[in-house]
C-alpha cells in the first residue's frame, strides 16, 4: 500500500465538550507513545492521526507527524 494508517479516535459526549482541549492533548500524547513502538515506527508511509468526536459531530483532525 502506498500509504498506512493510525488512528486514534476519541468520544466526547455533548456535556464533555469542556474537555476538548484536555482529550486532544492527552490522544497526541498517545499517539507520540505508539510511535515509539519498533513494531509501529516500522511501518512505510505511516500517517498518524487524532479525531475527537463530540457527540456525532468531528471537533478534532490532527496529523501527527
Amino acid at each position: 500500500p502506498k500509504y498506512q494508517f493510525l488512528f486514534e479516535i476519541k468520544y466526547l459526549n455533548k456535556a464533555g465538550e469542556k474537555a476538548l482541549n484536555t482529550t486532544t492533548k492527552k490522544a497526541i500524547a498517545q499517539v507520540n507513545e505508539y510511535l515509539e513502538f519498533e513494531e509501529i515506527n516500522s511501518f512505510k508511509n505511516l500517517k498518524a492521526y487524532v479525531l475527537i468526536f463530540v457527540g456525532s459531530e468531528i471537533k478534532v483532525v490532527k496529523e501527527i507527524s
